[in-house]
């Protein structure tokens, strides 16, 4: 019988030691164009988009899936935005390996390592599905003419550029005195996604300790504190042409799909809001901020950067 248990152990042990190591302290987002176009094209349909202020180059881009037999019925999402950046977050760090808790960890600002397991469970099934998507996309001019790419010193006109959306191994391990499986991922890949924001300078970041905002750890204000952060990076950057007028609740809504059909349901979503500007004043990101009514109804959240 060969030796199974020194086998697998040795390299079990380096994979523990590594994803065991300090989170993340910068959250990186990726703000360009091509990623606010996945959420709303369909699957296996070109769309285009274009990537500088005079418009005269684009991007033609089509998500699709690496096998036949697999579909899946949903369009790429936030919650896949939220964790892609999260993952090239981990790689800037030096990190190559994590799990979906530590994923989360980082998500939620470096809190404790209890999560309910349907979100864990949502992560995990965004990873995976994920790794069976393929992003195709090639650059042209207005008139439709390809743009070319320099190998060698020689010029040549990419047809096409094809790449695996999330390019990870995974490790299934478990634990002999707990008895509980768990995965290990194992970032092979840097995503086309962020190749292709670091090409154009379209990547912002801001520090993990923003994103621990006292709110309940649900995925809803995962994406609410994400939203909130990439805007207001946004305007704390002097390169950028936002204007600070503040963040529309209803462009809050309608951006990230929120269910808002009760008034109870609006209030719950702006008392957390609440909480995650106060954490932020805390943590002297902004000076100050108020929420903004027109009428009776809340309008708008306007603030002071600090």
């Amino acid at each position: 019988m060969y030796a199974e248990n020194t086998i697998i152990t040795v390299p079990a042990k380096s994979y523990i030691k590594e994803f065991k190591k300090t989170l993340p302290a910068q959250h990186n987002n990726n703000v360009s164009k091509l990623i606010k176009k996945l959420q709303i094209a369909a699957f296996n349909q070109d769309f285009k988009t274009s990537f500088n202020k005079d418009k005269t180059l684009m991007t033609f881009a089509r998500l699709d899936y690496n096998r036949s037999d697999f579909q899946i019925d949903r369009k790429f999402d936030f919650i896949d935005e939220l964790i892609l950046n999260a993952i090239y977050s981990f790689m800037k760090a030096g990190h190559t390996l994590f799990t979906s808790r530590k994923l989360l960890q980082h998500i939620f600002g470096n809190v404790s390592d209890h999560f309910q397991k349907e979100i864990v469970e949502t992560i995990e099934n965004h990873i995976e599905n994920m790794s069976y998507m393929k992003l195709t996309y090639n650059f042209k001019d207005n008139l439709g003419n390809d743009s070319y790419i320099v190998i060698d010193g020689e010029q040549y006109h990419p047809v096409a550029i094809r790449e695996n959306l999330l390019d990870i191994a995974v490790l299934e391990l478990k634990s002999v005195t707990l008895k509980k499986p768990f995965l290990v991922y194992q970032i092979k890949e840097k995503s086309p996604i962020f190749k292709y924001a670091e090409c154009f300078n379209q990547i912002t970041s801001w520090s993990t300790e923003y994103m621990a905002v006292p709110c309940r750890k649900t995925i809803q204000n995962a994406l609410i504190v994400n939203y909130l952060l990439t805007k207001i990076s946004l305007m704390k950057n002097k390169h950028n042409n936002y204007v600070n007028n503040g963040i529309l609740f209803e462009t809050i809504y309608e951006d990230l799909k929120l269910d808002v059909n009760t008034r109870d349901k609006k209030k719950n979503i702006r008392n957390n809001i609440k909480m995650m500007f106060d954490h932020w004043i805390e943590a002297k990101l902004l000076i100050s901020y108020e929420f903004v009514k027109s009428g009776q109804a809340f309008y708008k959240i306007v603030f002071k950067i600090n």
